[in-house]
């Protein structure tokens, strides 16, 4: 019997593990094509007082004086987006997911083991506490981002996975986790409201915006950290699915409030500058539509990895086992049937 899914998902047979869900083949398209499209956009940059556009990859690529590991990040977006169109139109399975992971993560790793790295972490490393603090302050955040949003994605496509309920609280016990993790001597989250009561010398209230945003941005998160923890307790699958969209829009909300807020700060920053402020804006402008695509595109695909192991994988998700010892039944019943007929109407000796 064909496994019937809720609206909204795409219908797979049974001699096949679940399709991606019709959201999730919508984002990693768009995904795919955010990152070639960062590949080719130009950039504006001010040389000899005048704005001139680049092609920043085209150029880093036809550098002789960039070294390989430049030339590697420039092509990448490029190389990625393609593997990643390519990679959606196939089925879904832990082993497509397991790609999209490793797509995400090795320009990272290859960052990591770059000699200007080594060279910023030996700096940190004079500086003990302030460099541990940074980067476990990092590393928990981002497990905490990532673990909500993939057991949020999981949840809103399969409201009864209950790994994916169980990672959610993990995610939200790591945000408030990274939220108690204090950076060189300091919480972060106390930090807005010391940035409401900083004087602004510039009187276009930089400070009250930055503030006000900051707060803004925490009380969404933890919102979403608050709504992670609450899953478990639903009954109904209609209000898993529900809180499952609403971590997601909040964190969405979570990044445009923060970065509106930054554009603002720029902006003002630009403006009071006044030499060259035009061209300031321009350039700033051009880099921000080149990059959010290519970083945030690479960002996305871990969650999404990670919901797509937890939604194909026999062993992770209730439905797949399901599916699966359909399956086995369904081929153990021919093997006996045909076991059956051979010994029935096989050939006998006269």
């Amino acid at each position: 019997m064909d496994n019937i899914y809720k609206p909204g998902l795409v219908k797979a047979p049974t001699s096949s593990l679940t399709e991606v869900a019709d959201p999730t083949r919508l984002i990693l398209n768009a995904v795919g094509r955010g990152l070639i499209f960062a590949f080719f956009f130009p950039i504006f940059v001010i040389a000899g007082g005048s704005l001139k556009l680049v092609f920043l990859n085209f150029l880093a690529l036809g550098s002789s004086q960039a070294g390989l590991m430049l030339k590697f990040q420039a092509l990448y977006p490029l190389l990625a987006g393609i593997a990643v169109l390519i990679l959606v139109r196939q089925k879904s399975s832990p082993r497509r997911a397991a790609a999209f992971l490793g797509i995400a993560l090795l320009p990272v790793l290859v960052l990591l083991l770059s000699e200007e790295v080594r060279m910023a972490f030996s700096s940190l490393g004079k500086d003990i506490t302030g460099g541990f603090s940074i980067g476990l302050h990092l590393i928990v955040s981002s497990l905490a981002i990532f673990a909500m949003l993939a057991s949020a994605h999981t949840i809103r496509i399969e409201a009864a996975h209950r790994i994916a309920a169980s990672l959610a609280v993990i995610g939200g016990g790591l945000y408030f986790l990274s939220l108690l993790i204090p950076v060189k001597g300091k919480f972060l989250f106390l930090e807005p409201f010391r940035a409401l009561t900083l004087n602004d010398p510039t009187g276009a209230g930089v400070f009250i915006v930055a503030g006000l945003a900051s707060l803004a941005s925490l009380a969404l998160m933890i919102y979403a950290a608050v709504t992670c923890f609450q899953i478990q307790k639903q009954e109904k699958d209609k209000h898993k699915e529900m809180m499952g969209k609403r971590i997601i829009n909040l964190w969405v909300w979570h990044l445009l409030v923060s970065g509106m807020a930054i554009f603002y700060m720029i902006f003002i920053g630009i403006i009071l500058g006044k030499s060259m402020a035009d061209a300031l804006l321009v350039m700033f402008v051009t880099a921000l539509i080149k990059f959010v695509p290519w970083i945030l595109g690479l960002y996305l695909l871990i969650p999404l990895g990670i919901s797509e192991i937890l939604l194909t994988h026999p062993s992770l998700s209730d439905r797949q086992d399901q599916i699966y010892r359909q399956e086995q039944m369904k081929d153990n019943n021919d093997v006996s049937s045909q076991v059956s007929d051979d010994i029935v109407f096989g050939d006998q000796e006269p």
